[in-house]
């Protein structure tokens, strides 16, 4: 069977899927399957006396039919695709006054997606055509210089409609003893073209006014400095002011906690939990064995210090209200604390082997059907820590030459 997939106009279709099996077989067969050539041109050998046909292209509907090929064959079969409706969808844009929106930008957008499935740009008269539309336009966007971006559901596909532009909500942006950066972002979905909204640099006790603002839900984050960011949510109603005043800020503390050796000198490359801030930290020393932080005021925070060759320490300290000296942790006990022999048999119990050196702990063997085994320690290994994550996981953290490994055991039914 030779044949061609051509458009309404007689133009060759190319890129085109034909799907070609017997016609007694189900729909969903899959069949012999062609792409058509630059002429829209497909053939086909050795088909049965009759087929089943469909036809598939993104810029048109699906087409399937029933072709009678015969024990001869058949030559110069044409198969016409026609865009349904659903691919292109018109109308026209008009002013609050009544006269038409020209240079207007249009989105038509499906479901939740935010990938426009097809633009367009109104005319001098209003009217615009957005065309090959990848699916089903259920969505409209707006934006035209001069008015609120407008958001509506189509409801009639088939049937040009109007849209009428309006000048949209206002909102009103107050500051209180503290001068602002303020940002306002609508928590609805708008294209980058239809929603160009800078910071607002505002004083202390004062009030700033944005107009043209589409219906809907907006948040307004209000940045200080020396302070953590601020936000508030605020709902702006067509034809109507609304008012968004920036909470009063919270304070942000930075502080630093310096880990030193017996000697009292700092020590780079340490290892450092910090637990109070949420879900714990680690973080690592820099040359001069200093780690930075930043917290509520007043917020109590613990702190593990480990190193392979100089041991570990604890502390804790409370955020500063004001600028304070750094927090000072000591490596003033061998891996694994005060304590090491439960610590050195806690770790066998998970089916870690270990041996002494000094100040430090090292991996010596894991043992057969432990969760230790397998998971990738090496003879050798300096341990850094082991910490519990819950009843059956343990984070155990290793220097492996100039790098630190992370492991982590699992034991029982989680």
């Amino acid at each position: 069977m030779r044949g061609r997939v051509e458009n309404d106009a007689g133009g060759p279709v190319a890129g085109a899927a034909v799907s070609a099996v017997p016609a007694a077989l189900p729909a969903w067969i899959g069949g012999k399957s062609i792409v058509t050539d630059r002429s829209g041109a497909f053939i086909f050998k050795e088909l049965p006396s009759q087929v089943r046909l469909t036809v598939r292209h993104p810029d048109y509907g699906i087409s399937t039919l029933v072709v009678d090929v015969g024990e001869s064959g058949l030559d110069d079969y044409i198969v016409t695709l026609s865009a349904p409706n659903r691919r292109q969808y018109s109308g026209r844009v008009l002013k609050t006054q009544g006269g038409p929106a020209k240079g207007a930008r249009i989105w038509i957008m499906n479901g939740a997606s935010e990938i426009p499935v097809c633009t367009a740009v109104t005319n001098s008269d209003g009217h615009f055509r957005a065309t090959h539309c990848t699916a089903l336009p259920e969505r409209i966007i707006i934006s035209a210089q001069g008015f609120a971006p407008l958001l509506a559901d189509i409801t009639d596909t088939a049937a040009a409609q109007d849209w009428i532009l309006r000048a949209g909500g206002e909102l009103d942006l107050v500051t209180q003893r503290n001068p602002a950066a303020v940002h306002v972002s609508p928590t609805f979905y708008l294209p980058e073209d239809a929603w160009k909204r800078p910071l607002v640099e505002m004083e202390r006790w004062s009030r700033e006014n944005i107009q043209g603002l589409a219906p809907g839900v907006y948040q307004v984050v209000c940045e200080s400095e020396g302070f953590a960011p601020a936000s508030v949510n605020v709902t702006v109603s067509a034809d109507a002011r609304a008012e968004a005043i920036c909470p009063f800020p919270h304070r942000v503390s930075h502080h630093e906690v310096v880990v030193v050796d017996n000697q009292g000198a700092p020590v780079p490359n340490a290892e450092v939990w910090v637990e109070g801030l949420g879900a714990p930290i680690r973080a690592t020393t820099n040359a001069q064995g200093r780690i930075r932080l930043e917290g509520d005021p007043g917020r109590w925070v613990r702190i593990e210090a480990f190193h392979e060759a100089w041991g570990q320490g604890n502390g804790g300290f409370q955020f500063p209200r004001e600028a304070s000296e750094p927090t000072r942790v000591d490596l003033d006990q061998p891996i694994g604390g005060k304590d090491v022999n439960d610590f050195v048999n806690m770790l066998e119990q998970w089916g870690l082997v270990t041996a002494r050196d000094n100040r430090s702990v090292l991996i010596d063997t894991t043992k057969p059907d432990s969760p230790a085994a397998g998971v990738g320690f090496q003879r050798g290994d300096k341990l850094l820590w082991a910490r519990a994550r819950s009843d059956s996981r343990l984070s155990i953290g290793v220097r492996r030459r100039n790098e630190v490994v992370v492991l982590e055991l699992v034991r029982g039914d989680l």
